[in-house]
């Protein structure tokens, strides 16, 4: 099985498609559906999906059956590409190391820069993105990509990006073997630095015999309006990093370039790769670089559309304000900021955006109801990628920018809904489509005034309390929907909550007023999780829950936390939080504590053991003999449960609790067998 984690995600968000053909800047689905592609996978199909002339070329050197993987020796293609990249690119640069992926030759820079300075610390930038290797995720700076993989980087230091004073301070101690920068920061959001900044980052690195390495991976080879934008820039890299578009969008291969006092014979010596100097993949380079060089008029497009792209999407952000931030970006490689999410009726909206989804939802959006490909930046998950082929036709832009003109009176209108069925894979319009929608009648909290004294923040972390809630809360409209369109708004939570277990702010309350005067205003911190879903995480995983809501309040400044729901219990009444740093309060699970570790007491003074006891509780079905039942079953010989006799239906409801309650003991690893009894 292919990736089951992607599969999963791409079905969550409605963007998983079998495509049978491509050609140009269009996708066709086994299904016959349509698309236009407005990312270029991620930068590396330049001039559209199997152009004509990379084709032609790519024939022709199969029917000579040319020697494509020759190693030891170099294959022909391989020789030839290397001499063309030597001559295109900025000077100074002389020796070639080709790979298969643009990550493979930030590993080759690594190496090279530490083999050659006899010094162990790379220096990149936050928010910028290197790859996913090792060695290249840890000099990305972005957390996200290394963390769970025990990584050591203690030798990959990261500093603000367009930030010369950062830099000097971070290469003052003449420790930096490299620093590794992008010119645009793609994966970061399409950022591009101050001008200067890149003639500035090679004089520092000069100055303190750092080696400047250039990653021209996304921006080389004509993304920008130029060949490279090193040359634009003038600036002369040590090394310099190509991929993506090199292999022309027909097959990988990029390049790791470096000059006399980067090169070393140690690198040379002991660095190769299986498949590189592949001759087949070295000539869609090489017919990359001559169509790129020979025929003006594509580079000349890039550049027209380019401004043209970013005049449109400019005009996007000035007449929808609320809805996009701003844009960014040079040449063909834009991205397109999208505002917080805020829904005065739900906070699954604010979530999705917290989650990192808002983005990958519009672009579920764009694929299926306007038939545009598009993703969001990697880093950046607020930012829309528009990478457009190197031929874009202005007819295809405006198709583009009208499309997000409809996603923008969406939002304005607070109609996230109609995203939101677009993603769980509602297609159908509601019955009552053409009606307003639903809004909830809710009197707006009151603004403060600045006579009154400010007294402080609280947060309550919350979550749904059960499945039906959580659908409940999806937006003001669930009540129009069908059952079984409640039934796949069930599962989509389901999945949601399963790919994102972790909390986030969805709801701001700006003035609560004080009987005493003055006033306090506090967030909601939710998680999608039920507390089933919450009771089934092992204590790492619970732990890693608990931070991550104390985290988001703590960031929010808030003085307060005020545990909500089933965040008592797995925090065990907040005495696993109460070292935070923070004021924390809670209500039932306190009491439920409590009462147990008075039992836990009593017994130890009588001198006797719970492990040869009896356990009985009356009014299990209750929040606080709930709770008590959870903590205490574990280490009890024998438990009865004691419900209402004058409700018979109460038995099912007991059995259920008990299966909760064996579960939980699976989870928590005490499988032992418990007799239990249940009693009316």
């Amino acid at each position: 099985m292919l990736n089951p984690e992607r599969s999963k995600l791409l079905n969550l968000l409605d963007l998983n498609k079998d495509i049978a053909s491509a050609k140009g800047a269009w996708l066709t689905s086994t299904c016959g559906e349509v698309y236009l592609d407005f990312t270029s996978q991620y930068g590396a199909v330049p001039f559209g999906f199997n152009p004509d002339f990379l084709q032609q070329q790519l024939i022709e050197q199969v029917n000579t059956n040319a020697a494509v993987m020759v190693q030891p020796f170099f294959s022909q293609g391989a020789k030839e590409l290397s001499d063309l990249l030597i001559e295109i690119a900025p000077e100074g640069l002389k020796y070639v190391t080709f790979a298969c992926t643009g990550a493979e030759v930030v590993e080759a820079a690594i190496k090279l820069a530490k083999s050659g300075t006899n010094r162990k610390k790379i220096l990149s930038t936050l928010n910028s993105f290197h790859g996913k290797t090792m060695g290249a995720a840890l000099a990305t700076g972005n957390a996200y990509y290394k963390e769970e993989f025990y990584s050591d980087n203690a030798s990959f230091l990261h500093i603000p990006y367009d930030d010369l004073e950062a830099l000097e301070l971070a290469l003052s101690g003449r420790k930096i073997a490299a620093f590794i920068v992008e010119p645009v920061q793609g994966e970061g959001g399409m950022i591009e630095p101050s001008p200067g900044y890149l003639q500035g980052c090679q004089a520092l690195c000069a100055h303190y015999n750092t080696l400047f390495v250039v990653d021209e991976i996304q921006t080389g080879l004509g993304r920008t309006g130029e060949l490279f934008v090193s040359l634009k820039e003038g600036i002369t890299p040590d090394i310099l990093l190509v991929g993506k578009a090199l292999g022309g969008g027909m097959l990988p291969i990029s390049a790791c370039i470096a000059n006399e006092k980067a090169w070393s014979t140690d690198f040379g010596l002991r660095h190769s790769s299986t498949f590189a100097n592949n001759h087949l993949a070295a000539h869609m380079g090489i017919g990359t670089i001559k169509a790129l060089r020979e025929q003006h008029e594509i580079l000349e497009n890039v550049n027209n559309m380019g401004h043209y792209l970013r005049e449109q999407l400019e005009k996007l952000v000035a007449r929808y304000p609320e809805v996009y931030t701003g844009c960014s970006g040079r040449g063909l490689m834009q991205g397109l900021m999208l505002s917080p999410w805020r829904d005065p009726q739900s906070y699954v909206p604010c979530c999705v955006y917290e989650f990192g989804y808002a983005v990958a939802i519009v672009s579920s959006y764009l694929l299926n109801q306007n038939h545009i490909l598009t993703v969001p930046t990697l880093n950046a998950n607020n930012v829309l990628r528009i990478q457009p082929n190197y031929f874009v036709e202005q007819g295809m832009i405006d198709r583009f920018i009208e499309a997000l003109n409809e996603v923008a009176e969406i939002i304005k209108q607070g109609q996230f809904v109609r995203l939101l069925r677009n993603a769980i894979g509602l297609t159908a319009p509601m019955p009552n489509q053409d009606l307003p929608p639903l809004r909830l009648p809710r009197q707006a909290p009151p603004e403060p005034t600045q006579d009154e004294p400010y007294r402080g923040r609280f947060a309550f972390f919350i979550h749904p309390t059960t499945e039906e809630e959580g659908v409940d809360g999806l937006c003001a409209e669930i009540s129009q929907f069908s059952p079984e369109e409640r039934e796949r708004a069930r599962t989509w939570m389901n999945e949601c909550s399963s790919l994102s277990p972790i909390a986030v702010p969805a709801y701001h309350i700006p003035c609560f007023a004080s009987d005493d005067g003055g006033y306090i205003d506090g967030w909601l911190i939710a998680s999608f999780l039920s507390p089933r879903d919450m009771m089934r995480l092992n204590k790492a995983e619970k732990t890693k829950l608990l931070t991550g809501y104390i985290e988001q309040a703590k960031a929010l400044g808030v003085d307060r936390i005020g545990l909500g729901a089933f965040t008592s219990v797995i925090s065990r009444s907040g005495t696993l939080v109460a070292d935070s740093g923070v004021d924390v309060t809670t209500g039932n699970s306190y009491t439920a504590l409590t009462s147990t570790d008075a039992v836990r007491q009593i017994v130890h003074h009588s001198g006797r053991s719970l492990s040869t006891m009896q356990l009985g509780v009356v009014g299990a079905l209750g929040s606080v003999g709930r709770l008590c039942l959870l903590d205490l079953a574990g280490e009890c010989a024998s438990i009865n449960l004691i419900g209402n006799a004058r409700n018979k239906d109460r038995l099912s409801t007991l059995k259920s609790l008990a299966g909760e309650m064996l579960l939980s003991l699976v989870n928590a690893d005490k499988p032992n067998a418990i007799p239990i009894l249940m009693r009316l």
